[in-house]
């Protein structure tokens, strides 16, 4: 932010100017006296024209840099030659190019004052202590496109819902009859997660996090279009606790952009029933990914790869995950940004004791449309919508997370 000129700033002005008067006064003493014993030449007059010409175009770069600079005392030098005249300090030819001419004044007016930083190469981005609070960075955290540097900690609670319904034909019986029926599974899912980040040294990060399911389901079989049975239950538990490191890989230079490596391991600590409801979890799997950003400000383009291996537990195995994510973040102003994304997620089929359960696969697609802005420095108010695009996909989602990022000591 752009300062007042202070009082010394203005008094260096009105200085330079009161030199700049006395050193055009200058020029023509030195003549007169000159004339009195002898006539000047003319190549005489014009080098003391030319020399007082270069006094005279110093002092106005000095006096409209002062101006610009709307902050600090004025450079030393530049008094130098102001109380030099004011002294009565000689301000002959000989005497002025010795002050104009000195380094340290040449290097200081012909470098301009600037408050600006310096800009970045295209596509390049650096991200200091007031980059870092931008709702755009902040925005690539959350997505796994940019780590947190050294020392940063950020600690983030969440709060998301999903409505999921999904249809299976089921056989019925009723009294002696036997029906083919219909069987929709309704649950609404909540879930609260606290999830921890930490900026390591050598572009790493590491992550933890441990979610808690709400899940409330009903089972409603349906013959020609009739209810004809219904199931209700509710459960909660603890999800699994998990816990990665992620690196950076490649810096973004000319055509390549950021490219960023995370390996996380989900533990089987978490509850798979709950009052005979399914929680979704209490299996280990280790997940892999890559993520790549691509900067074209104030646009970040974001995909990423994912392979997801479930490991066999009481016999049962769910099939390996594939999934891959394409995205934007476009930053609308410093505090606020916006972002859309296509997620798409393949699932194998599981297999119970050896063998595979068929129509066990799944193919999951959404799309989800996202906003964050900046409440304050270090704290971060995230919102996103989740819009299922298959069937096996949820109906929507909605997810609220609240960052808040901190200094921690460095070792």
């Amino acid at each position: 932010m752009n300062k007042l000129p202070t009082r010394t700033s203005v008094y260096s002005v009105n200085r330079m100017l009161a030199c700049l008067c006395a050193l055009s006064a200058s020029v023509f003493v030195p003549a007169a006296a000159y004339a009195a014993d002898e006539e000047p030449t003319i190549q005489h007059l014009q080098e003391l024209l030319e020399d007082r010409d270069a006094v005279i175009l110093d002092l106005i770069q000095r006096v409209q840099q002062l101006e610009r600079a709307m902050a600090g005392s004025a450079s030393p030098n530049a008094t130098d030659l102001a109380t030099a005249a004011f002294n009565g300090a000689p301000a002959s030819r000989a005497a002025v190019p010795d002050i104009i001419q000195s380094p340290n004044y040449r290097t200081a007016a012909s470098e301009p004052v600037t408050d600006q930083a310096p800009q970045p190469a295209p596509g390049e981005f650096e991200i200091d202590e007031d980059a870092i609070d931008r709702a755009l960075e902040r925005t690539l955290v959350q997505e796994g496109a940019l780590l947190l540097p050294f020392g940063k900690a950020q600690i983030e609670p969440s709060f998301s819902y999903t409505r999921r319904e999904n249809d299976a034909p089921v056989f019925f019986t009723e009294g002696a009859t036997t029906f083919l029926a219909e069987r929709n599974v309704r649950r609404n899912e909540f879930e609260a997660e606290l999830e921890l980040r930490l900026g390591l040294p050598w572009d790493a990060q590491f992550e933890v996090g441990l979610p808690y399911n709400f899940v409330d389901q009903s089972a409603v079989t349906s013959v020609v279009f009739g209810a004809r049975d219904e199931e209700s239950g509710f459960g909660s538990g603890f999800g699994d606790f998990r816990i990665g490191l992620a690196k950076a890989l490649l810096r973004e230079d000319r055509w390549w952009p950021d490219l960023v490596g995370r390996i996380t391991w989900d533990s089987d600590t978490g509850e798979r029933f709950d009052d005979g409801v399914a929680l979704g979890a209490g299996f280990n799997e280790i997940r892999g990914s890559l993520t790549a950003v691509k900067r074209q400000d104030p646009l970040a383009f974001v995909a990423s790869f994912l392979y997801e291996s479930t490991f066999e537990e009481d016999d049962i195995e769910p099939g390996d995950e594939l999934a891959f994510s394409l995205g934007a973040v476009l930053a609308a102003s410093p505090s606020t940004s916006l972002r859309f994304f296509f997620d798409q997620q393949f699932s194998q089929e599981a297999e119970v004791d050896g063998d595979k359960v068929d129509g066990s696969d799944r193919t999951v697609g959404s799309f989800t449309i996202g906003a964050s802005s900046v409440l304050g420095r270090g704290v971060l108010l995230d919102l996103a919508g989740v819009v299922g695009l298959t069937d096996d996909g949820p109906e929507y989602a909605v997810i609220l997370s609240l960052p808040v990022r901190f200094d921690v000591p460095r070792f």
